[in-house]
């Protein structure tokens, strides 16, 4: 399995990290452009949450009794957003291997980076004012998040077991398709497509921070 890897999030997720302070775009004389910071916590889990909000009020809702999978989760934030806006049985799928790989790991390592690169001294105060604003300690991923991509049976059968030996009752993508080239979408069909009809089966996308959904079947 592949999925996104470090630079593709780096490439779709870059935020402007001193907003708040304005920063001075000089070091030591030297022109410095600001703090990058990139798919983190701090930053997307409030989209997330207001994606999902909309969602849920606007697109459809989802049942405590409803066994969901989510398909492209990366970390499983979302996840946990609809698990407790619900009280639903939520779990996650991500193929990404970069993401596997990071998620018992904190942000720290890759806020630090962001602040050397822009040549700011790792022992200043503007480096801690970053870090205090969007360092989130402890595991990347907390939620229950599989790597799997649901094209065999044994597969599916994970998502199953991780359900409680249950079938999901609704599938999501989570904002990935407009990400995914044609044959990671026919994959995704194809997967998708293995559960039966009567399950719900759904595209959430962002636009223009307004979340709109898509049924796929």
């Amino acid at each position: 399995m592949a999925g996104f890897v470090k630079s593709d999030f780096e490439s779709q997720y870059r935020t402007g990290a001193e907003t708040d302070w304005g920063y001075p775009n000089l070091v030591n004389g030297e022109e410095r452009s600001e703090v990058g910071l990139n798919y983190i916590r701090a930053i997307y889990e409030p989209v997330l949450r207001t994606m999902w909000q909309e969602v849920l009020a606007e697109a459809f809702p989802i049942a405590r009794t409803d066994d969901v999978l989510i398909i492209g989760c990366a970390y499983g934030w979302g996840c946990e957003i609809v698990e407790e806006l619900t009280g639903a049985n939520v779990v996650g799928v991500e193929v990404s291997d970069y993401v596997h790989a990071q998620k018992s790991g904190d942000d720290l390592a890759d806020i630090d980076a962001a602040i050397s690169a822009a040549g700011l001294d790792l022992a200043g105060t503007r480096a801690q004012q970053i870090r205090d604003k969007y360092h989130t300690p402890g595991p990347q991923i907390t939620a229950t998040v599989l790597q799997e991509d649901l094209l065999s049976e044994e597969s599916r059968g994970r998502v199953a077991d991780a359900l409680g030996a249950k079938e999901p009752t609704i599938i999501v993508t989570e904002d990935i398709v407009s990400y995914m080239t044609d044959g990671e979408i026919d994959a995704l069909v194809k997967g998708m497509d293995a559960y039966t009809e009567a399950v719900t089966k759904a595209h959430i996308t962002r636009s223009n921070s307004r979340s709109t959904q898509r049924y796929l079947s």
